[in-house]
Formats: C-alpha cells, sequence, structure tokens
C-alpha cells in the first residue's frame, strides 16, 4: 500500500508492504515501510532539491532494521551547485548465510554504517541541448567496530567529468 501527497514544490510519501521470504538464504517474511518528505522548488533564486526518507524492514516481527537518508541539492550560481547525501543504517552484513527455514533463533550480527557525501560541480553550456559538468565529492563513513577491523575508517573521493543532455532554455528543470 502506497499513500503520496503533493503541494507545491512539497511532497510526502508512505508506504508499506509484506514481502513473502524476499531472500534466498534468509526464508523469512518482512515487512517493509518507508516515508519520505521533499523540497523540489527555491530558496530566493537559487534552486533548490532536498530529500529526507526513512525505511524499515521487520522480519518475524523480529528483528527492525531502519535506514535514514537524507539528500540535497542546492545550485549556488548559474553554473555552481553543491550536493550532499547523509545515510545511516542498522545491516546484516556478517552472519549472513544461509538459515534454515523456521529457525527464528538463530545468532544474528547487526552492523551500524554512516556516510556522508559532499560534493561540487561546475556545468558549462555546449553547442545544442548539452551541458558538460566537472566535479568532485568526498565521502566518509563511520562503521560499528565489527567493520573498522576489515574495513577500516575508509574515505573516499571522485572527481568526475559528466556529460548531459539538457533542455531547450524556455523550460526549468533542476540539475
Amino acid at each position: 500500500m502506497r499513500g503520496t501527497w503533493r503541494s507545491g514544490p512539497w511532497s510526502a510519501q508512505v508506504s508499506g508492504g509484506h514481502l513473502d521470504k524476499p531472500e534466498w538464504f534468509e526464508p523469512v517474511d518482512v515487512v517493509r515501510i518507508t516515508a519520505s518528505a521533499g523540497f523540489d522548488g527555491a530558496i530566493g533564486s537559487r534552486p533548490l532539491a532536498v530529500t529526507a526518507a526513512w525505511g524499515r524492514n521487520r522480519d518475524v516481527g523480529l528483528f527492525a532494521l531502519d535506514g535514514y537518508l537524507l539528500e540535497w541539492d542546492l545550485r549556488m550560481a548559474a553554473h555552481d551547485s553543491v550536493y550532499g547525501r547523509a545515510e545511516s543504517m542498522l545491516k546484516e552484513i556478517f552472519g549472513l548465510g544461509v538459515h534454515p527455514a523456521g529457525l527464528l533463533n538463530h545468532p544474528r550480527n547487526f552492523s551500524h554504517i554512516d556516510a556522508l557525501t559532499v560534493g561540487y560541480v561546475r556545468e558549462r553550456p555546449l553547442a545544442g541541448w548539452r551541458r558538460v559538468g566537472i566535479g568532485a565529492d568526498i565521502t566518509v563513513y563511520r562503521t560499528s567496530a565489527d567493520l573498522v577491523e576489515y574495513f577500516g575508517s575508509p574515505t573516499s573521493y571522485h572527481v568526475f567529468l559528466r556529460w548531459r543532455p539538457s533542455t531547450p532554455a524556455a523550460a526549468h528543470a533542476h540539475h
């Protein structure tokens, strides 16, 4: 089931469903619930798109795994944007494996993962309806102790060149 709402630049949704044994390695049913709110408008003359979201998987009523997300893109000037994404989740990473159907009390190992990405892109129009952008971002992670042993506390960096077809100048579009 899903419900949605929209008013001007604001939108929201709530959804839920019962999934019949969605993973082959974990033969249990899952109840999934999600909710999100978004803004796709402007602050003053600067286009801004923001989404906040939450999701939960609950298996057989025993374990609830939540995930959170905040994502944004702000046009700072005609060709300059800053963007970011913050995520926080609880996942079963270690201990995954085939669990016998009907065995509800097997050991579970949950790991906590947080990630924060911040980036910048500069776009320039090309001939016709095309744009090219150059940008960079950095992502920092914070993880629970069980993951640090195997993955450390990683940081990733990206530098990129992006090509996009664009809309005619008369049309309004967020990037």
